[in-house]
C-alpha cells in the first residue's frame, strides 16, 4: 500500500492542536465542563470542528487543482473559526476558569492564520 506524503505548513500544526501538551486540548476542555452546562452538542460540535482542520488540510493536498486545494483549505479555516466561537462561548458563559482558555485560543489563531492565504 502506498501513503502518499503530505505537507502544508498549518498541517502538522492543525494536527497538534488537539493533541499538543503545551495547553489544553479541545477534548480534555469539553471533559472537564460538566454535561449539565456545557451538553453534548456543543462539545461535539468543538471537537468536531478541531478534527475537520488538519483532515480538510490532508484531503486538499491531495488534490491535483490548484482550485481544488484551496478550497479544502477555505473548509478547514471555516472550521477554525467554528472551533474559536464554540471556544469563546464556553470562556463567556464562564463554563471554566478565567485563565483556562487563552493558550487554545491564541493556539487557534495562530492555526487560522497559516491556514489563510
Amino acid at each position: 500500500m502506498f501513503v502518499k506524503a503530505y505537507s502544508h505548513e498549518g498541517l502538522q500544526e492543525a494536527e497538534c492542536l488537539a493533541t499538543r501538551h503545551g495547553h489544553r486540548r479541545p477534548f480534555e476542555l469539553f471533559d472537564s465542563i460538566p454535561l449539565s452546562q456545557a451538553g453534548f452538542k456543543i462539545r461535539d460540535q468543538a471537537t468536531d470542528a478541531a478534527c475537520s482542520i488538519p483532515s480538510n488540510i490532508a484531503e486538499g493536498s491531495s488534490r491535483r487543482s490548484e482550485k481544488e486545494k484551496y478550497r479544502y483549505l477555505e473548509i478547514a479555516l471555516g472550521s477554525a473559526f467554528e472551533l474559536q466561537t464554540r471556544l469563546l462561548i464556553v470562556q463567556r458563559r464562564k463554563w471554566i476558569s478565567p485563565g483556562g482558555m487563552d493558550k487554545l485560543l491564541i493556539a487557534v489563531e495562530q492555526e487560522q492564520k497559516k491556514v489563510a492565504f
